[in-house]
Parts: C-alpha cells; sequence; structure tokens
C-alpha cells in the first residue's frame, strides 16, 4: 500500500476461503508500529464481528494506512476461524502488509541533465533544499530524518 505523507490510503485484502465448507472468521491487525512506536499507521476497516465466508468464496477485508513520517510500515491481517466444536477452530492465515509512504514530485520540477564525452569523468554537486512552503504542511513529518536520493544516470 502506498499514501502520501500525512494522508489515508484504503484498500482492501482479498481472502479467498481454500475449503469445501461455509466457514465463520474473524478479521484481526497486528501493527508492529503500534507496539514498537505506539502509533497507529494501519486502520482495520471491518468490524470485530464474525464474518461468514461461503466455500471456495472471497472476502474483502478493507484496511487503512496513514503514514506519519516517511518510513515504511509493516503490519498483518489475521483471518481466523471461529467454529466452536469444529476441528477447524482456530486455524488461522497471516497475510503481511506493507505500508510506504510517497511524495510526489511537482510537474514543474527539472530533472537535472549531466553530459561528457564518452571515457571522460564529470563530478558535480546537487543541493536539494527542502522547502515546506511549496507543498502542504505534513502532521508530524520528521524532515530531519528524510533522506534523498536522485540517481544520476551515466551520459550516453
Amino acid at each position: 500500500t502506498q499514501s502520501t505523507g500525512g494522508e489515508a490510503t484504503q484498500t482492501l485484502l482479498h481472502f479467498k476461503n481454500p475449503l469445501d465448507q461455509t466457514i465463520n472468521v474473524q478479521c484481526k491487525l497486528l501493527d508492529k508500529n503500534k507496539v514498537e512506536r505506539n502509533e497507529e499507521l494501519f486502520g482495520l476497516l471491518l468490524s470485530d464481528e464474525i464474518v461468514t465466508v461461503g466455500a471456495k468464496s472471497v472476502l474483502e477485508i478493507p484496511f487503512s494506512f496513514r503514514p506519519l513520517e516517511m518510513v515504511q510500515a509493516c503490519a498483518h491481517v489475521i483471518v481466523e476461524i471461529c467454529q466452536e466444536d469444529s476441528p477447524i477452530d482456530g486455524i488461522k492465515w497471516q497475510f503481511p502488509i506493507k505500508g510506504m509512504p510517497v511524495y510526489h514530485v511537482s510537474k514543474s520540477y527539472q530533472q537535472p541533465i549531466i553530459s561528457c564525452k564518452a571515457k571522460e569523468r564529470k563530478e558535480c554537486f546537487l543541493e536539494v533544499i527542502l522547502d515546506p512552503s511549496a507543498t502542504k504542511p505534513l502532521p508530524s513529518l520528521n524532515t530531519k530524518s528524510l533522506k534523498l536520493i536522485i540517481p544520476i544516470p551515466p551520459a550516453i
């Protein structure tokens, strides 16, 4: 899942019931970021109620991702069968999800062009100044830990 920093993105996880029988499942979210940094970056948009999934049917599980910093995040969606007095009670499926914040560069950005003759070397320093007034402010954006890498392809 990709999201612009500070804004929430919603997407669906498709769970297919592999069994030849209808099952009752409960979905849970294990957000490692909540445990490690006390930040809820992911949210499960499905109630905690038990959901019935038909044989070989698909359950769409909606979840959201809202990054607070320009840092990749991980979580797991857990689907567990809840059928008391059944041999399949307690079977779990665990789906890893990754959240990646993105920053869209404005259309007015000009890509640097560096060229030199074959078998010659040219070095230059490229200074990038992040202007917070050029974009809308992002809540809790940690610009001190923000790294910007601009690949410069070799000239042909």
